[in-house]
C-alpha cells in the first residue's frame, strides 16, 4: 500500500487501478496517434470531485473493491460495458482514499481482502458519514456473514460467482432505490 501511495505520487500508474482508453482520430488534440489506435489517458478515470458538474447527466459510478486482480477486472469489464462509470480498488484501505475524493453512487466489495476488509470499510464509512451504498459480491458464504452484513446497512449480499446479469439487476435496483429516496428527501 505504501510502495502504491508512493508510486501515484510519482505520477506512476497503480496495477490495480483502471486506465481509461480513449480512442482518437488523426487530427485530434495532442497526443494524436494518427489513427484510432487506443490511447491511454494521462488522468485517472474521475478527476477529483469539484461539485462543478453537479446536476449533469452522467453515468452512474461505482467503486468495485476487490484483492483479486482478475476478479476485479472482470467484473470492471462487466460494468463498463454497462454504461456505468468504474474505478477499481484493491482492498478496502485503497477505496477509503477514493471515496474521500471522488463520489460514487455504488461501492461494490469483497467482504475478505488484505489491510481492511468489506466489514470494516462499512464500518468507517459509516463513522465517517459516507452515505454511499454499499453492496457485496463475496465468496464467503453462509447465513451468519449476510444478516451481519444486512445488519450493518449494506444494500445487498450477493455470493459469487454470480450471473452478469444478477448482478447488473441487483445494482440497477440499489440504484434506483436511492434516486428515488434522494428525490423524496
Amino acid at each position: 500500500m505504501l510502495e502504491e501511495m508512493r508510486r501515484e505520487a510519482n505520477g506512476e500508474r497503480s496495477q490495480s487501478r483502471a486506465v481509461p482508453i480513449e480512442r482518437r482520430e488523426a487530427g485530434d488534440e495532442a497526443g494524436t496517434t494518427g489513427s484510432a489506435e487506443p490511447v491511454a489517458a494521462e488522468v485517472s478515470p474521475f478527476a477529483p470531485d469539484t461539485g462543478e458538474d453537479e446536476g449533469a447527466e452522467r453515468a452512474p459510478r461505482i467503486l468495485v473493491v476487490e484483492d483479486d486482480p482478475d476478479g476485479r477486472a472482470l467484473i470492471e469489464r462487466h460494468l463498463t460495458s454497462g454504461g456505468y462509470e468504474v474505478l477499481a480498488a484493491g482492498d478496502g484501505a485503497e477505496a477509503l482514499m477514493y471515496l474521500g475524493s471522488h463520489t460514487f453512487d455504488l461501492v461494490l466489495s469483497d467482504i475478505n481482502m488484505p489491510n481492511l476488509d468489506g466489514l470494516r470499510l462499512v464500518e468507517i464509512m459509516s463513522q465517517k458519514g459516507i452515505d454511499t451504498p454499499v453492496v457485496f459480491l463475496t465468496a464467503q458464504s453462509g447465513e451468519e456473514a449476510e444478516v451481519l452484513s444486512l445488519e450493518m446497512g449494506v444494500e445487498d449480499f450477493l455470493t459469487k460467482p454470480v450471473k452478469k446479469n444478477v448482478l447488473r439487476l441487483r445494482i440497477q435496483k440499489v440504484l434506483e432505490r436511492h434516486a428515488a429516496s434522494a428525490g423524496r428527501a
